[in-house]
C-alpha cells in the first residue's frame, strides 16, 4: 500500500471537489458537525456528489461531533460513504458496529485520548482545535505508527510542511484550512501548490 495518501477535508463547493479529484486526491472530507464553518447538510453533499463525473476515483469521508451513532450509520448509507472519522466520544461497541459497512478514523489530540485497544481502522492525529490550522502531535503520530496501526496525520498541514509530514510515512495526511482564504472558502490556487508539492514528493520516492 502507497503511504501518505492524501486528504482534501472541509468539502463544501462542488468546483474544489471535481478539481481535488482531477488532481488526485485520495479522499474528500465532508464535515457534519453544524458548528463547523465547513458544514455541508447531507443534501448538500449529495448534490456535491453527483457533480464529480467519477466518483470511483476518490474516496468520501464523512466527518462526525456529537452525533448518535444511527444517525451516522443513516448519512453513511444513504451518501455511501467509504470512510466514518468520528471527533469526540463513541463507545468501543458503536464502533465496532460501523465498522461492519464502513472504515472507521478515531481522531486523537494527546496520549490521553488515545487508547490502543480501541476498534478503529485508523487513528486520526489532530490538534485540539479541529479545523484551526494548528499542528498536532507528531510525536504522537510516530508512535502510534510504531504500533503497527494506521495513522492519519492531520492539523496544520500545508504546502510548506507537507515534505516533512511524508517523512513520517502515515497512512494519510489530512490537509483542510491552509488552502482556504477564509473560513469554509478554499482556494484553487492553493490547491494547486499542495498538490504541485504533493507530486513531487511523489516523484522523490
Amino acid at each position: 500500500m502507497r503511504t501518505n495518501l492524501l486528504k482534501i477535508c472541509g468539502i463544501n463547493d462542488p468546483v474544489i471537489a471535481r478539481h481535488a479529484v482531477e488532481c488526485g486526491a485520495d479522499f474528500l472530507g465532508f464535515i457534519f458537525w453544524n458548528r463547523s464553518p465547513r458544514y455541508v447538510t447531507v443534501e448538500r453533499a449529495e448534490e456535491i456528489f453527483l457533480q464529480i463525473p467519477d466518483r470511483k476515483k476518490c474516496r468520501f469521508a464523512g466527518v462526525f461531533l456529537d452525533s448518535g451513532v444511527e444517525e451516522i450509520r443513516e448519512t453513511g448509507r444513504r451518501l455511501n460513504l467509504d470512510v466514518i472519522q468520528v471527533h469526540g466520544d463513541i463507545a468501543s461497541e458503536a464502533a465496532e458496529s460501523l465498522r461492519k459497512e464502513f472504515e472507521v478514523w478515531k481522531a486523537v489530540s494527546s496520549e490521553t485520548d488515545w487508547d490502543p485497544g480501541f476498534p478503529a481502522d485508523a487513528f486520526l492525529v489532530d490538534s485540539k482545535s479541529p479545523g484551526s490550522g494548528r499542528h498536532s502531535d507528531w510525536t504522537l503520530a510516530e508512535r502510534i505508527r510504531d504500533t503497527g496501526k494506521k495513522v492519519v496525520l492531520a492539523g496544520g498541514l500545508s504546502a510548506g510542511n507537507l515534505m516533512e509530514a511524508a517523512a513520517l510515512n502515515c497512512y494519510v495526511l489530512d490537509v483542510n484550512s491552509s488552502l482556504e482564504e477564509a473560513p469554509g472558502q478554499k482556494s484553487l490556487r492553493k490547491m494547486e501548490q499542495l498538490f504541485n508539492q504533493y507530486r513531487r514528493y511523489g516523484n522523490a520516492e
